[in-house]
């Protein structure tokens, strides 16, 4: 029995101890709104009255939900409600967290004892599809899980009934038997067959009993009964399952004074504590990241002996050492393990981070507290992570320190408790001047971090407010000071009082001024004065109310203010008076001297709203009465009482201290102001001139002072006299003056007419004295002065060169104007505003509108970089500007420059494109100017500074950015939740395919990047960096360095050799890193800014006429923005570059009146428009692809060919494309309404946000117009140009034989061909857009056979010597296509597909075209003339045309 003895007291011991270990169990959940786990309101557990109710709200950062087994068993008692909070919109909820937007509510209803239990909260992305495999408490542990304990107060049903009563456990370990109650104040007890509590353990009323046993006898039945009534119990049967004592080893626990963090050089410290019995053998030891066992110490490791803790023989625990670590050796993962004899092990593995720079980590479980007034206490909890040990200091909401650490200045107020892993911050009675801003300061290493936290206290208005008193006609000025949180709507009521006799009772008439929402509106309190009443916030929950107004009769004014918690007011009284003071004496300045025999006046005013008519006059203290000298009365006004003094004949007996006292209103109170008397002897006048000869004589011009200083009591009274006569001053002649109570008599400049005896008299009634003096005034008679002849010279000379410079100024302004003139710009700063033609098109007459100089940019403060593109004539480079932007010192630009060799048209196409970009405005979507530096303008050197777009142009972003595209299109639906690329991944790419279930990727390169999806939210859009928290696919998941290569038709609009127009300059990217992922929802977003962007342009009449995604820029933010508008159509009417024959033209994406009539309009831009869509939705594949840029496109185009619907593009995208296409123009959608469909295709959060970022650039348009900016554009012709009379020979008539047409019968194909014959075809038809802009008649036979004059757009097509368009038929070509085929899917709905014309068929040049209708096959076009490489055109986004033949 002795032997067993030891293994009793382990057995003990480790009950003990498993004890301690169950306070987990049945601690109160500290996840709750921790870590980003979702806030459940209330907090604690709640109680609930049998068939009462409860609303209990839950909420957190994402979609959350209610789960329960009671839910589900009671849906109809247990209602789970949904929402999204939106702050701006909802004023019912008084507290609120921004980052907790996503609301559930559980309403409990009618419950019963059958409610009781646990609720729990859960992120609606952890839920997994199978119920029964959803773990609770690992979702509380992991941060996705909330729950609270909802007990229900029966008097009935004191117990809580488990259904199951058989309880299984563990030899050696906690479980739980379910005694519990319905109600927290009911008291259980658990009890086992013979009525004893033979149990260890510990009582939770949420859980039960929480028991562990030693043996397994002590199975067998328990009781579970209420403790105050024995008779009510239920039973549970226990049995104990036997496990073996050595097989139980406790896992180890590992620490580090260090947080596990080290240095080179460092001490590096790991202790592994170890928790077994005393009687198991065991041994311990580490595996360092090598994989080296450590048992002992050995060459850099120290290790020590097995300790055991001096309070717990059953713990002990052994430190490793490593005196000097190293990064290279001794980072990585150390694992220690303890094992007994019976090879039963556990371990516990740590990680060793070696680090350059301090870590601090604040990881704060509440930041921001909103609470009521009157809570006890808040304590804000702040989890961190600091190597080395960090120091702390608290601040509070005024920015004064509260504690050094854990000494606090003021506890009564604050606590403060720091441990190694977490900071407890504690306001005590909070109230609304704890309210702000409060933070941590740490500082480990020399260096600081600082936390900030955020508390919230809502509080009832208190107001305050003062008596004001004014005279009559003065403006009332009150304030109206509150504090409340929520900010209180304010209101101001004044109420007249017509009778002052019953002050401060008066009548109801009643004038209100109320402030709505804390902004006052004026209303008057009387006819005919003007009232004005402000407010102002003064911090989140003071406020001021003022207001300004002019009452005719006295009141009193009322604040009132009203916030969610309740109502305050106060009261302040507007008192009008007559007097300056509302209790005063008047008659007597304080620097009056009295003489004996003055006569002095006094009187006391005291206003009746204070004081009693009860007012009296006193000297040392005796009251004064008529007599001996002294007259006093009384008087009043209406608004004060008066008492008078008159002193007559003043005595020096009358000299003293004098007291006017009053009684105060309703009250024995006097008050008193004294004033003091001195009376002085008198004394006769006395004057001290300046002047101390007779005669002062002064030369003409110079200036003259004359002073009298005088003396005496009364003080006497001063006079001038000039030759007798009194003397007064010019009030024309300011050259004379009269300063200092007129003791001072000053001449600036002396006159012939000054001259004069002056004199000076001063007299009191006691005597009379006099001062004179002659004032001589003579004329100089000198020689002339030699510094005057040394002036006159100088001045000469001055003049000469002054002249000289305006000379060689005006030559030089000549030249310049000489130079301006030859390229096109003489008038480039002033423009030539009176010839603008409001007919004529903004891009034809750019150069007369004027330069604003505001846009003039110092050269010196731009700094040029690397090249971003280049054209023909132009180039775009990356630069940096200083102060080009008012909120930061340097702003990476955009400048585009033409090259000096290049002709002045270029020249004048930038200077176009600089003046339209002026008088346009701004906005998002379009490539806004900074600035320019013109200076220099006639040298040919013009910088025209724009915003600068670093991922390039959209077409080489798509193309490069192929093999991560996501196709979200799902049954002809975008699908935004789609955001993995099943097929699409490059084998080059970081990521492999997904596989066919969907929901497992490998990385297979190691690049440090995550798999796209996991970044997505809860709307279906992945967040990338660097953009500003828009819904997107983009994702930097790839690397441009793993791109697949480009080839073919899209390698040649990469390449940057391509030849461009000669004002485009190919502006290519310029980033470098990680790729970005492209989803369906980038490419709808990028079209429908470009939509915008083209509604602004046209309703600011600029046409754009190349059109394009290579003239589509990408900025951050996903912003995109169009480029290069406004040139093109002034680029394709010159001469100089039709002569040449060379000039690239953007064939494919011109309309078809564009091409044949030379018309350019808006419609012409909506049509270019659709092949933009084209362009995104095949990922920037060229249009008509295999298709030459010549003739024959032009006549399928004609006839009705349309390209197919691109790959990724739904059936309503294509029809928007089709819309476009529509060979009416008048036919396409405007942009406007292309904006609004795209609009339907995105998120009104996404949408909104684009719209929030433009709204700046209109402000600033409206603001531009408002300061009388004139906006010459809105004189101007609409964007729809006119076309020139074209050449004769394009009005003659060719045939079309159709005769060889074979059209399907097929009821599934529409015809788009003539029916039969030969048909007479306008190369021109008349079109609304240009029926009455052409006369296509010639006006004489005599010009019919002359050389047609060259329209004046550019020629898009070669004419042979007839006039008639040449053909390329010198091979044989079969080309295929498909008629327009009308198919109806299953719901009903007609699917448009691409119209395909007849077959073009020509056998010479000069022949009819012969066009054939066969089925297409299933590729898109076949035998079709591939792109000759060879050619001179390298982009096949533009052709070049040669030199039209002239020859009649």
């Amino acid at each position: 029995m002795f032997k067993q003895l030891p293994v009793l007291l382990f057995i003990v011991q480790l009950w003990m101890e498993m004890h301690l270990s169950v306070t987990a169990l049945i601690a109160p959940n500290p996840l709750r709104g921790y870590h980003g786990a979702p806030i459940i309101d209330p907090f604690d557990s709640v109680i609930i009255d049998v068939n009462g109710k409860k609303l209990i709200e839950c909420k957190g950062k994402r979609p959350v939900t209610w789960l329960s087994e009671i839910i589900n068993k009671y849906p109809d008692n247990a209602k789970v409600s949904h929402f999204l909070y939106d702050s701006k919109d909802d004023d019912s909820i008084l507290f609120t967290d921004e980052q907790n937007l996503y609301r559930t509510n559980l309403e409990l209803s009618e419950v019963t004892v059958d409610f009781v239990g646990e609720y729990y909260c859960v992120f609606n992305d952890t839920i997994n599809d199978d119920p029964n495999d959803f773990d609770y408490e690992e979702k509380i542990i992991n941060y996705e899980a909330s729950s609270i304990y909802v007990f229900v107060n029966d008097p009935e049903n004191l117990l809580y009934e488990h259904h199951q009563n058989i309880i299984w456990g563990r030899q050696y370990e906690p479980f739980v038997i379910p005694c519990k109650p319905t109600s927290p104040q009911v008291r259980v007890e658990l009890k086992n067959e013979d009525g004893q509590h033979h149990y260890v353990g510990t009582y939770d009323p949420k859980r039960g009993f929480i028991v562990s046993f030693h043996d397994v006898e002590s199975s067998g039945f328990y009781e579970c009964l209420i403790a105050d009534d024995p008779s009510i119990f239920t039973q549970f049967q226990v049995i104990i399952n036997e496990q073996s004592l050595s097989a139980y080893i406790k896992k180890p626990i590992i620490t580090s004074e260090t947080d596990f963090y080290a240095r080179d050089g460092d001490q590096l410290q790991i202790t592994c504590h170890v928790e077994l019995e005393n009687d198991v053998a065991y041994s311990v030891f580490f595996t360092l990241p090598n994989g080296k066992v450590v048992n002992e110490t050995s060459d850099f490791v120290e290790l020590s002996q097995l300790k055991h803790e001096h309070d717990n023989r059953k713990k002990s625990h052994i430190t490793l050492t490593i005196d000097h670590a190293e990064a290279t050796r001794d980072k990585g993962d150390y694992t220690c393990t303890v094992k007994d004899l019976y090879e039963n092990s556990n371990s516990v593995a740590a990680t060793i981070v070696f680090v350059n720079e301090p870590i601090m980590e604040w990881k704060p479980a509440n930041q921001n507290i909103t609470t009521n007034q009157g809570k006890k206490r808040v304590q804000f909890l702040i989890e961190y992570v600091a190597y080395p040990e960090a120091t702390f200091e608290v601040y509070n909401n005024h920015n004064e320190l509260i504690a050094r650490g854990t000494d606090v200045i003021n506890r009564e107020k604050y606590d403060v408790v720091i441990s190694k892993i977490e900071i407890k911050f504690v306001v005590k009675s909070p109230n609304i001047k704890d309210f702000g801003e409060y933070t941590i300061l740490a500082t480990t290493d020399g260096k600081n971090y600082t936390q900030k936290l955020y508390l919230t206290v809502a509080e009832k208005p208190t107001c305050t407010m003062e008596d004001v008193y004014i005279e009559v006609g003065q403006e009332v000025n009150m304030r109206c000071e509150c504090q409340a949180y929520p900010l209180a709507e304010m209101s101001w009521s004044f109420q007249e009082c017509s009778n002052l006799s019953t002050w401060p009772e008066c009548g109801r008439q009643r004038n209100q001024i109320r402030a709505e929402k804390y902004q006052m509106v004026d209303i008057d309190v009387d006819e005919g004065e003007e009232n004005k009443a402000e407010s102002e916030a003064k911090s989140d929950f003071a406020q001021v109310l003022s207001i300004r107004f002019t009452p005719n009769r006295p009141g009193t004014v009322t604040c009132r203010a009203r916030n969610k918690i309740d109502t305050a007011r106060a009261t302040a009284y507007a008192k009008i008076g007559d007097l300056p003071e509302p209790f005063m004496i008047t008659g007597l300045r304080d620097d009056h001297q009295i003489a004996h025999g003055d006569l002095v006046e006094l009187e006391c005013g005291a206003i009746i709203y204070n004081y009693s008519d009860s007012i009296q006059w006193t000297k040392d203290g005796n009251v004064l009465e008529n007599g001996d000298g002294i007259e006093i009365s009384d008087s009043h006004t209406e608004y004060s009482w008066r008492k008078r003094l008159i002193l007559n004949a003043i005595k020096h007996e009358h000299d003293g201290e004098y007291n006017c006292e009053v009684k105060e209103k309703n009250s024995e109170e006097i008050k008193s102001l004294p004033v003091s008397i001195r009376v002085n002897d008198a004394i006769a006048p006395q004057i001290t001139p300046n002047f101390n000869d007779s005669t002062i004589t002064k030369p003409l011009g110079e200036m003259l002072r004359l002073e009298c200083f005088i003396t005496g009591l009364p003080t006497p009274k001063l006079s001038w006299k000039k030759d007798g006569e009194i003397f007064q001053i010019d009030k024309n002649d300011s050259r004379v003056t009269m300063t200092n109570n007129d003791m001072t008599l000053a001449f600036s400049v002396l006159k012939p007419e000054d001259s004069g005896v002056y004199e000076c008299i001063a007299e009191n009634r006691i005597a009379t004295e006099r001062k004179q003096v002659d004032v001589v005034i003579t004329t100089p008679s000198t020689p002339v002065n030699k510094a005057i002849i040394i002036g006159v010279i100088t001045i000469i000379l001055v003049l000469v060169l002054l002249s000289l410079y305006l000379c060689l100024k005006v030559r030089i302004k000549k030249r310049q104007i000489a130079m301006l003139k030859a390229a096109g710009l003489a008038n480039f700063e002033e423009g030539q505003v009176e010839s603008i033609d409001p007919d004529v098109n903004i891009d034809e007459q750019a150069d007369l509108l004027p330069y604003d100089k505001k846009f003039e940019f110092p050269r010196e403060k731009l700094k040029l970089g690397k090249q971003l593109g280049a054209g023909a004539f132009g180039v775009v480079v990356k630069a940096t500007a200083q102060g080009i932007l008012h909120y930061e010192e340097e702003t990476t630009v955009a400048v585009k420059m033409v090259k000096k060799q290049t002709d002045n048209e270029v020249m004048k196409a930038l200077v176009s494109e600089l003046k339209i970009m002026i008088h346009m405005g701004q906005h998002l979507n379009v490539v806004n100017l900074l600035g320019a530096v013109t200076k220099n303008i006639a040298k040919r050197e013009l910088m025209v500074i724009v915003e600068y777009c670093r991922f390039g142009n959209l077409q080489s972003f798509l193309v490069k950015h192929r093999p991560y595209f996501i196709d979200q299109v799902r049954n002809d639906r975008i699908d935004p939740m789609i955001m993995k690329n099943e097929m699409r991944w490059s084998k080059n790419s970081a990521y492999n395919s997904f596989n066919s279930e969907g929901n497992q990727y490998t990385p297979q390169l190691n690049l440090g990047v995550s798999n796209p999806a996991a970044h997505m939210n809860t709307q279906g859009y992945v967040r990338h960096s660097g953009f500003h928290q828009v819904d997107s696919c983009n994702t930097e998941a790839t690397v441009v360095s793993n791109m697949e290569t480009v080839t073919g038709e899209d390698n040649a609009l990469l390449s940057n050799n391509s030849d461009q127009p000669l004002w485009r300059s190919n502006y290519g990217a310029d980033y470098k890193g990680p790729a970005r992922t492209v989803c369906t929802s980038d490419l709808v977003c990028w079209a429908f800014q470009v939509a915008r962007g083209m509604d602004y342009l046209a309703t600011r009449k600029v046409l754009h006429g190349d059109l394009a995604a290579r003239n589509i820029l990408l900025c951050d933010d996903n912003i995109v923005k169009i480029c290069d508008f406004g040139l093109a159509r002034s680029m394709y009417k010159n001469d100089n570059y039709k002569k040449k024959g060379e000039a690239p033209l953007p064939f494919k994406w011109l309309s078809i009146e564009a091409i044949s009539d030379h018309v350019f309009s808006t419609y012409s831009d909506v049509w270019a428009y659709g092949v933009v869509l084209w362009e995104l939705f095949t990922l920037g594949k060229v249009p008509y692809t295999g298709m030459e840029a010549n003739q024959e496109l032009f006549y399928k185009l004609r006839d009705g060919y349309r390209m197919e619907k691109p790959k990724y593009a739904t059936q309503d995208l294509y029809d928007i494309m089709l819309n476009c296409w529509n060979a009416k123009p008048e036919s396409r959608p405007l942009f406007n309404e292309l904006e609004r469909k795209l609009s339907s295709f995105m998120m009104d959060s996404v949408k909104d946000h684009y719209l929030d970022l433009n709204e700046p650039y209109m402000q600033a348009n409206t603001k531009s117009y408002e300061s009388g900016v004139p906006d010459y554009l809105t004189q101007m012709s609409i964007p729809e140009g006119e076309a020139p009379k074209p050449p004769l020979a394009q009005e003659e008539m060719f045939s079309i034989d159709n005769s060889t047409t074979n059209v399907p019968s097929t009821p599934d194909y529409l015809s788009m061909s003539p029916k039969s014959g030969v048909v007479k075809y306008n190369l021109r038809p008349d079109s609304p857009t240009i029926a009455k802009n052409l006369d296509t008649s010639p006006k004489n036979k005599k010009n019919v056979n002359k050389k047609p004059e060259l329209p004046e757009e550019i020629p898009m097509l070669a004419y042979n010597q007839n006039g008639l368009p040449i053909h390329d038929s010198d091979e044989e070509q079969v080309n295929t296509y498909t008629d327009m085929k009308i198919r109806r899917n299953s719901s009903g709905r007609k699917k448009r597909q691409a119209p395909q014309p007849p077959v073009a068929a020509s056998t010479n040049q000069n022949s009819d075209p012969e066009y054939k209708n066969i089925f297409a096959p299933s590729d898109n076009y076949v035998n079709v003339p591939a792109v000759n490489k060879n050619a001179s055109v390298a982009n096949p986004a533009y052709i070049t045309f040669q030199s039209v033949n002239e020859r009649a």
